[in-house]
């Protein structure tokens, strides 16, 4: 049974027309892919990161789910930042400074 977050999102996804990633992502390889779940990884933490840094959030604590949820997603993007480097999408120099 869906959340009423999930309903939520599901319904905003619809309502502006979000192409499913099956059909959206059909004809491109693993490699574009990724590097397109890689780029939408980081543009949806900027704006997580961005909810969160607004008034409304302000009185949230380290241990509130919307913070715990962020340190979780940002750990995802250097993973999947990782990823793309070990295949070769992304210079490696993305995950290892010089």
């Amino acid at each position: 049974m869906p959340t009423d977050l999930e309903t939520q999102a599901r319904e905003e996804l619809a309502l502006n027309m979000i192409i499913t990633p099956d059909l959206l992502l059909a004809d491109i390889s693993p490699l574009g892919q990724m590097l397109y779940l890689n780029e939408l990884a980081w543009h949806v933490m900027t704006g997580f990161t961005g909810m969160l840094s607004s008034d409304a959030s302000a009185e949230l604590e380290e241990d509130d789910p919307p913070v715990i949820a962020l340190q979780e997603l940002t750990m995802a993007v250097g993973m999947l930042n990782k990823a793309c480097a070990t295949i070769g999408v992304l210079p490696i120099e993305a995950v290892k400074p010089e």
